[in-house]
């Protein structure tokens, strides 16, 4: 997932490996590797942070294929009523 934004507010996790490790050493056998001194992930916790479009004149249709903008509009009517 990619999230653009500045001054977001977020929570390390996992273990944070030195640079002398063979954690921080990239290996084409078996894939990833972590950056030393960085921590292996993140949180972005959704309720004390704000998402935006890349800018405030475009939506999200202006993002998706045209193919799939076509769509967005029937996808809105088909959301389901529910009663109680």
């Amino acid at each position: 997932m990619a999230v653009f934004g500045t001054d977001l507010q977020y929570a390390s996790i996992g273990a944070v490996y030195s640079g002398d490790t063979e954690m921080t050493r990239p290996n084409r056998y078996q894939g990833n590797y972590f950056m030393p001194g960085f921590a292996e992930g993140v949180v972005l916790p959704m309720a004390v942070n704000q998402f935006h479009y890349l800018h405030p004149g475009l939506s999200i249709d202006d993002f998706l294929p045209p193919a799939l903008a076509a769509l967005a509009p029937v996808r809105a009517l088909a959301t389901p009523i529910v009663s109680i």
